[in-house]
C-alpha cells in the first residue's frame, strides 16, 4: 500500500463522526461531540505538518516533520485510552536533549554523540503508555501478526542519537559506511523446549560475529556455532529474554516484513518501534529547531558530512514509517 493509501485512511480520524463511531467499537461509550472533535483536531493538523514537510527545503523539513508526529502522537494516545481529554495531556514534548551546546560547538561536530533524556511525562511517554509499549510487526507478512511488548521506559532513561540511527533495519546500510557497526540485524528466532535459537544468516558484509554479539549484549544469549550459512545463539525459550524485536519491510509496495533483532539500548532498556521513530524524530527536530547552523551546515557540505547520508535517510524514513506505525495501531487494536 503506498503513503497516500495510508494518509487516506488516517484522514477518516478527521471526522469527529467517524471517531465517535470507532471510539464506540474501542471503548464500548460514545464520546460527545466535543471530546471527538479533540481527538480528530491532531490528525487534520498531522497531516497538514507531513503535506508541508513534502516540498520542504532539507534545512527545514525534520522540524516540520516532528510537529506532524507530534500531532499524529497526540492523536493515538486520545483515541487509544478511554476516557482521556485534550486538557489531560502533558503540554511538553517528553524527552529533553542533554548538554548538545558543547558537542556542537565544535568545528566538526560527532552526531552520534548528541543524547536525550527520557522525562517522566510528556508526549513520548504518553504514546508510549497508550500503545502498551508494543511492537505491532509484519514477519514474513504483509499484515501485523506478530505482537512485541517492552517493559516500561523509565524516567531518567538516556538514549543516544547514534543509538537510534544504528537500530534501525532501514538504516542499517547507511550506518555501516559512516560508522563501520550495526547495533541491528535481521533474525531468524526458534524455539525448542527450554532452548531458544538465534540464527543471524550471512550475505551481507555487516552479519559477522561482532555486530552479532554487540546486538545480543546483555542478554543470556550465547554464541554457539558459526558455518557458512549462519551465526547460531542459544538462551532462553522466552519473547521477553530478546534484546528487542522490530521489522522491516523487504518489498515495500507488498508491506512484507521481516523480523529483526535491535541490541538494547542504554541500561538495558529497550524501545518500541513507535517510541524509537518517535525520539529519532524529536532529535532532528531539536537539532534544525535550535541549532540551525550547525544542521545546515551539515546539509550543505560545510563540515564534515560523513553523517549526513545517514541523517537523510532517517528524515525520510521517519516521514515513511510513522505514519504507517500510527496507522497499524488504528486498525490492530
Amino acid at each position: 500500500m503506498a503513503l497516500s493509501e495510508k494518509w487516506d485512511l488516517i484522514a477518516n480520524y478527521e471526522s469527529y463522526e467517524l471517531v465517535k463511531r470507532d471510539y464506540h467499537l474501542r471503548h464500548g461509550r460514545t464520546p460527545a461531540t466535543r471530546h471527538a472533535r479533540e481527538i480528530s483536531a491532531p490528525f487534520s493538523h498531522a497531516r497538514a505538518y507531513f503535506r508541508s514537510a513534502q516540498g520542504a527545503d532539507p534545512t527545514v523539513k525534520p522540524l516540520l516533520l516532528y510537529y506532524g508526529v507530534v500531532s499524529l502522537s497526540r492523536g493515538l494516545t486520545l483515541i487509544l485510552k478511554r476516557g482521556l481529554r485534550e486538557a489531560a495531556l502533558a503540554p511538553s514534548h517528553g524527552l529533553s536533549v542533554l548538554d548538545w551546546g558543547h558537542e556542537l560547538s565544535r568545528d566538526n561536530p560527532d552526531f552520534a554523540a548528541l543524547a536525550m533524556s527520557v522525562n517522566a511525562s510528556g508526549t513520548f511517554m504518553d504514546v508510549s503508555d497508550a500503545t502498551g509499549f508494543r511492537s505491532l510487526l509484519r514477519g514474513a507478512s504483509s499484515v501485523v501478526n506478530e505482537t512485541y511488548v517492552n517493559p516500561r521506559i523509565p524516567a531518567g532513561a538516556v538514549i543516544g542519537l547514534g543509538d537510534l540511527l544504528s537500530r534501525q533495519p532501514a538504516l542499517v546500510d547507511h550506518h555501516m559506511r559512516w560508522r563501520g557497526e550495526t547495533r541491528c540485524l535481521q533474525s531468524q528466532i526458534e524455539g525448542f523446549g527450554e532452548r531458544g535459537v538465534i540464527k543471524f544468516h550471512k550475505g551481507r558484509p555487516w552479519v559477522n560475529r561482532a555486530n552479532a554479539e554487540a546486538v545480543l549484549q546483555g542478554t543470556e544469549f550465547a554464541f554457539e556455532l558459526e558455518d557458512a550459512v549462519a551465526l547460531v545463539f542459544v538462551g532462553p525459550n522466552r519473547r521477553n529474554a530478546l534484546p528487542g524485536l522490530t521489522d522491516y519491510a523487504r518489498a515495500a509496495f507488498l508491506n512484507i516484513g521481516d523480523l529483526w533483532l535491535p541490541a538494547q539500548y542504554r541500561g538495558r532498556a529497550k524501545l518500541s518501534k513507535l517510541s524509537a521513530l518517535y525520539a529519532l524524530s524529536y532529535a532532528l527536530g531539536m537539532l534544525v529547531r535550535y541549532y540551525p547552523m550547525q544542521w545546515s551546515a551539515l546539509v550543505k557540505g560545510q563540515i564534515n558530512d560523513a553523517a549526513l547520508p545517514t541523517l537523510a535517510a532517517a528524515v525520510e524514513l521517519i516521514e515513511s514509517e510513522f505514519p504507517t506505525t500510527v496507522l497499524d495501531f488504528l486498525e490492530f487494536p
